[in-house]
């Protein structure tokens, strides 16, 4: 797919995504937590740390009420929650 511009995040895409399927909390890349239109959360540290005392850092996780892309464009899909990926070429 030859792309012209750059799938926009804005959200901190280093933390650990996940979004809510059928009462289960899945791990997922951010490429289907920004199209994903239902519960999503980010857990990632609070602070960072270099070195061994990394291992200590607290970690935090934050739901997330942005908005939602359709799949691998910049067009925000307003549309009521589905509770799985949108796709512009599906009639949502």
């Amino acid at each position: 797919m030859d792309r012209q511009e750059k799938l926009y995040n804005p959200f901190h895409d280093g933390g650990m995504m996940e979004v809510l399927i059928k009462g289960t909390w899945y791990r997922v890349t951010s490429k289907d937590f920004r199209s994903f239109s239902g519960p999503r959360r980010i857990t990632s540290e609070d602070y960072v740390v270099h070195g061994l005392n990394q291992l200590n850092v607290p970690m935090t996780t934050r739901d997330y009420d942005g908005p939602v892309f359709y799949m691998e464009t910049n067009f925000v899909y307003e549309g009521e929650v589905l509770n799985k990926l949108v796709y512009l070429d599906e009639n949502n």
